[in-house]
């Protein structure tokens, strides 16, 4: 069923409901409803970012466990008028507290996750509304339990020109090989998001691109100014951050209390915006794994084998920050961050979208920014300021995210509009 759901800033979105009509007149009372289902949304989506963080999860399994946990919350919600068509908020409540904290206990069971922690003010939680929420939240695990994340794939290194492979300080393995085979979320065919080819090695385009992340990207460089090298630093996300993916989730967690988001707008957000992200994750891989294409660290060390005279071999070049242990092209960084910045921008609606946001590696400094495409813009050229990608990653990147968002955003309704009900078998 269509219904035209009131935002705050005056515009007028028509979505697919999976909210029951018999629900709405629970969620319309005024305050106290939409806050508490909003602020319970944000709560599980900070305690999963903090764990993120604290247990170092790489990025696009941080998407996956994102998109399941909000892909859960929103089961629950679909699921609780099967169990009582007279539901009260406390009940929705409950439904969501369990769902969320089983989530958390199967994908961190090395944390102990109490109700009574995480929501404080839920003081006694309807225990079959809680079960509920903790069988939806099995039923979303079993869902992707068979989804090709947990494979092991054999990986060969190239040793050709332009070919990936190890490096230094650490030559740590390849991350996730298996990543391009995971099933995604909403998208149908992968390989259709696939990025084209990045520019040939003899071509000026790549010279160019070389010539500049040498010059900015060093970690003795000359060249970058002092606020490029803090927007490296501000965007690095590396081990123990809550990674691209958590800063997307804390963006969109500052826009949803600042434009007074209720709850039901609150549990589409985030399932849609993860969603997304999970997908963005699994195209930035196949497409990382299928060109194999090698880092600025090797690619300027080994200049004198590319073929072009416009690069010059530099034995001693070091990047700024630490080379992650995947094929460059394309940026993870700026996937994530082009499927984010449309999401957000294509929910609300509006360009009008300011908010001042701070990072992990500089909790007391914010950065202001007018919308999310202009942070995106900023994440994805902060790889080249770092040193280990190159701009034309960066511009690829942030099309291929926009392309995966604008995919979910049009196909997303067999998740929001059914639970636990395949796009791929709907298609078929």
């Amino acid at each position: 069923m269509k219904i035209m759901l009131y935002r705050p800033d005056g515009f007028f979105r028509k979505v697919r409901s999976f909210i029951p009509w018999a629900l709405l007149p629970f969620l319309a009372v005024s305050g106290l409803s939409g806050d508490a289902l909003r602020d319970d949304v944000l709560e599980f989506n900070r305690n999963m970012r903090a764990v993120i963080s604290r247990e170092s999860t790489a990025p696009p399994i941080a998407a996956r466990n994102l998109a399941m946990m909000h892909r859960a919350l929103h089961c629950t919600i679909l699921e609780v008028p099967d169990l009582d068509p007279r539901a009260s908020v406390t009940d929705l409540r409950s439904g969501l507290a369990g769902a969320g904290i089983e989530m958390l206990n199967m994908l961190f069971p090395s944390t102990s996750w109490d109700v009574k922690k995480v929501l404080k003010d839920l003081n006694a939680p309807d225990p079959d509304f809680y079960q509920l929420g903790q069988q939806v939240a099995r039923d979303v695990l079993t869902e992707r339990s068979g989804d090709g994340s947990s494979q092991s794939i054999t990986y060969i290194p190239h040793s050709k020109p332009g070919m990936w492979r190890r490096t230094g300080p650490r030559f740590r393995p390849p991350e996730l090989p298996q990543w391009p085979l995971v099933r995604p979320f909403v998208l149908f065919d992968v390989s259709a998001f696939r990025a084209p080819p990045p520019p040939a090695l003899d071509s000026p385009e790549y010279a160019s691109d070389w010539n500049e992340v040498r010059l900015l990207g060093a970690r003795d460089s000359e060249t970058r100014t002092a606020d490029q090298a803090e927007i490296a630093r501000f965007w690095s996300y590396f081990s123990y951050t809550g990674t691209p993916p958590g800063v997307w989730n804390q963006i969109a967690a500052l826009l949803a209390e600042s434009r007074d988001l209720g709850g039901v707008e609150t549990i589409e957000l985030f399932c849609v915006l993860n969603l997304a992200l999970a997908d963005a994750g699994i195209v930035a891989h196949d497409t990382k794994f299928h060109y194999n294409f090698w880092r600025p660290l090797d690619a300027i060390h080994r200049a004198d084998e590319d073929g072009n005279p416009s690069t010059r071999m530099d034995p001693d070049w070091i990047p700024m920050l630490e080379e992650p242990p995947h094929p460059e092209y394309v940026s993870g960084h700026s996937t994530f961050s082009g499927a984010g910045a449309e999401i957000l921008s294509r929910f609300f609606g509006t360009e009008d979208l300011s908010f001042n946001l701070t990072s992990e590696s500089f909790p007391d400094q914010p950065r202001h920014f007018s919308n999310p495409w202009e942070a995106a813009r900023e994440a994805g050229r902060s790889r080249v300021f770092g040193g280990i990608h190159y701009e034309f990653s960066n511009r690829v990147g942030l099309e291929a995210g926009r392309r995966v968002a604008d995919y979910v955003l049009e196909h997303h309704e067999a998740y929001l509009g059914g639970c636990l009900n395949s796009p791929h078998e709907a298609e078929n």
